[in-house]
Order: C-alpha cells, then structure tokens, then sequence
C-alpha cells in the first residue's frame, strides 16, 4: 500500500525527473554505444520507462496508452539488437518520441491541475521539459537515418562521435536556443521542427511560471475559517 501511494503522489514525479536527468546527461553521453555498454543503455532506457509509467499510475485510461507505448517502444529498441538496420533504428527512434511525448503530455496534466506549487510539481515540470527535447532528439534522429544529410556538422569529429549522441545535443541547444552554429539542418522539414522546438522552448518556461504562480494564488481548500 505503501509503495502504491508513493507513486500515487506527487514525489514520483521527482523520481522520474531524477531518472530522466541522470539517463540523459549522464549515462546516454558516457556509455560506449557496444557490448556491455548497450546493456547498460538498454537498462537505463528500461528503468526510464518503468519510472514514467509509475509516475503516470493513477491517471486513468492515460496509464494503458502509455503503457502499450513503453512496451512498443522497448521491443522496438530490443529489435535493434537482432535485426540491426536503418528499418529497426527509424521504428525506435519513432516509438521512444511517442512515448516520451505522451508522458509529457500526462505530466503537464499533473503539474497544471487544481492545488498548490509542490518541489515535486517543478521536478515533473523540469522532467516534462527535457521529455519534450528527448522528443525532437528522436525524431531528428530519424530524419537523419531516413535522409541522410538532413543536418551538417561543422565538423567530422563531432559526426562520428562514439560517446554521445550529436541529435541530443543539438535539440537541447536548440531548445533552449543557444544554437552554438556546429550542428545545423540543412532541410526544410529539419529546418521547421528546429524551429518549433525552440518557439516551445521559450514559451514553456512562460506559459509554466503563470500557471504555477496562478495555482500557488489560489485559496487553499483545507484552510479553516
């Protein structure tokens, strides 16, 4: 009972913001992409998973949806162990942007809802916001592999990088529209959700600072007269 009421509650968005943080900045970026590295990338994206749909638990018809996805997503990335190929990689790339994007979009549900500013409401916001920049990592990812040279690099090095995913960072400079120049989209469709990622990126801290300072204004329910 205990363990269902910890998911239940607004500190499992804390936990998934945790996951999200460590998995995306230090895990992904350090682990070698090959033998037990994979592995190691493998478990992480599992736990990643597992900790967004606990996060997501008691939402409803939400949690099936997410659910089926976290399973599609995971067979999808086991897939690529067996059948390695553009097809493989492309059907991960697309089922991870689903699912994180539905996951952000549950948890903006939970952040935005009746009550007052929590540290594990801005912990899910922190978790939604780098969900919405693993979404657009993804699908450039995809893009690249389904036409190649869809971004140019300033630079070969940075390219054939072993250690880090070159899409990740480029979405999340982007993102946050600090574009330092070495990765850039050369094609209008690259070009376009550049954009839109970071129109988002300015607006959510804007449209997420109203909203928190409106619920945290509110009268609190439980205060006796």
């Amino acid at each position: 009972m205990e363990r269902a009421g910890f998911w239940a509650s607004e500190r499992s968005l804390s936990v998934l913001a945790g996951v999200v943080v460590v998995s995306t900045f230090v895990i992904a970026p350090l682990t070698p992409p090959v033998g037990i590295g994979n592995g190691l990338l493998t478990l992480t994206y599992l736990a990643l998973l597992g900790s967004g749909i606990a996060a997501v638990s008691r939402r409803g018809p939400a949690i099936y949806l997410i659910s089926a996805l976290a399973l599609v997503s995971f067979v999808a990335r086991t897939a690529t162990f067996f059948v390695p190929g553009d097809v493989s990689e492309v059907g991960r790339k697309l089922s991870g942007a689903m699912f994180a994007l539905l996951l952000a979009a549950v948890i903006f549900e939970r952040i935005f809802r009746a009550g007052h500013v929590t540290v594990h409401r801005i912990s899910g916001a922190v978790a939604a916001y780098l969900l919405i920049g693993l979404v657009f990592a993804y699908l450039y990812d995809a893009i690249e592999i389904l036409i190649p040279g869809s971004f140019h690099y300033a630079t070969t090095a940075l390219r054939d990088v072993a250690l880090a995913d070159p899409m990740a960072y480029f979405s999340f400079t982007t993102l946050t529209t600090v574009g330092y120049g070495d990765i850039t989209p050369q094609t209008p469709i690259t070009q376009s959700l550049a954009n839109l990622e970071a129109l988002i990126g300015q607006l959510f801290p804007t449209i997420l600072i109203a909203r928190l300072v409106a619920l945290e204004l509110l009268p609190r329910p439980d205060t006796k007269e």
